[in-house]
Parts: structure tokens; sequence; C-alpha cells
């Protein structure tokens, strides 16, 4: 399992909330994975069984933390959508963007909480999206206001502007071309790039849609 230092400190502090108690094994089962402790060693540890680490990591793993603390009625957790009701929201607010609206990470976010009809974390929802193809691009918070970030469908090149770029960076410079040395590749790939000239950089990434996505902001 992936982990971070701020997922394993936020499930320890929870482990030291009384009114989690009910939960702290789910908690513990998770805390150990994240650990990196074997299925072996958190059955000796928590006394429990193979079944039940795998449903809590993958109940984990699926829609985050907020889902161990919640109470489960016929082995699924009623407060969330199932797959299939995940699949279709997005296909709605997809055509969405296919009929040249602009559909931002946090409307889906906001809509997604309104339907659920109960909170709901980023962190979950960026797993939802993941689970279901769409490309995560989470801001760096030095980056300059005037950049702005967005998503994507998945399989869709024609959408992403620097598939464009790269595409014609390999028509121009690696095409039908081998090279002996990676030293070679590099020196080669910034002799392309800086011989793009401005107004073919800007035929090629300019499209109605991100046209539409900067004069809206």
């Amino acid at each position: 399992m992936k982990s971070t230092k701020e997922e394993i400190q936020t499930i320890k502090t929870l482990l030291k909330d009384s009114r989690t108690a009910k939960y702290h094994k789910r908690l513990q089962i998770v805390l150990f994975r994240l650990m990196g402790k074997s299925y072996k060693e958190i059955i000796e540890l928590l006394d429990c069984n193979q079944t039940m680490i795998w449903r809590n990591v993958k109940k984990y793993e699926e829609f985050g933390l907020d889902s161990l603390l919640q109470e489960t009625r016929g082995g699924r957790n009623h407060a969330y959508m199932t797959v299939e009701e995940e699949k279709a929201f997005l296909a709605r607010h997809l055509k969405a963007t296919e009929a040249g609206e602009f559909v931002t990470i946090d409307a889906l976010f906001q809509a997604y909480k309104k339907e659920l009809g109960r909170s709901y974390t980023r962190d979950a929802f960026y797993q939802l999206l993941k689970r279901h193809g769409w490309r995560n691009i989470t801001p760096h918070p030095e980056h300059p206001s005037n950049i702005g970030f967005t998503f994507i469908p998945p399989y869709t090149p024609e959408m992403n502007p620097i598939e464009q770029v790269w595409k014609e960076i390999r028509k121009r410079g690696f095409k039908n071309k081998a090279f002996r040395t990676l030293e070679d590749v590099m020196n080669q790939l910034q002799d392309v790039i800086q011989g793009l000239e401005k107004e073919v950089i800007k035929s090629i990434v300019n499209r109605r849609w991100t046209r539409m996505l900067f004069e809206s902001r």
C-alpha cells in the first residue's frame, strides 16, 4: 500500500479519540498495512482473520479514511455509491463537457457530495476519479495564480495540448532515427524544442475548449 506520513498521523490521531473506539480495529488494520506489516503480522497483533484485513484495506483504498468510520449493512457501506453509480454520475458530467461546457473538479466534488447527501473528503474523491481512469493533476502550492488545472477524460490525447506538442517533436526530430546514447537523445530533444516557433506551438495547442476555459476566468 502507498502511504504518506500525513495519512499515518491522521490514523494515529483517530486512534487516540475515544469517540472512534468502535472503529479502532479497522483503523489499526489499515495503519499497520500502511506501515508495511504483513497479513500474518497483523493477524497475530490484532487477533483477526485475513478476510477482515482484506475487506478493510480495500474499503480504505477505494473510498478513503471516512469509509472506515461508518456503519455497514449487508457487507457494504450504503452511504456510498456503487461502482456503477459512480460511472453513471461521471458520465452525466462528461456529457456536459462534450456539449462545450467547462466542468471543474471542484464543481464535480460539490455535485458528488450533494448527490451523496453526506460529507466526503477530497482525497477519497480523487481516488474515485482515479478508479475510473480520470487523470489527476495536483497544483503545486507555489504555482502562479494565472495557471489553472483541470481533469481530462481518459484516453483522449486530442484533448491534451501537450500530447500534440510531443507529436510534433517526434515528427521533427525522432521519426525513423536511432541514437547511440541517451545523451544524443537529450541533445536532439533540446535542439527540436528550441527550434519550435511560437506560432507553430499556438497553432498546435489552440483548441476551442481551452480558449473557453481561460476566457471564463
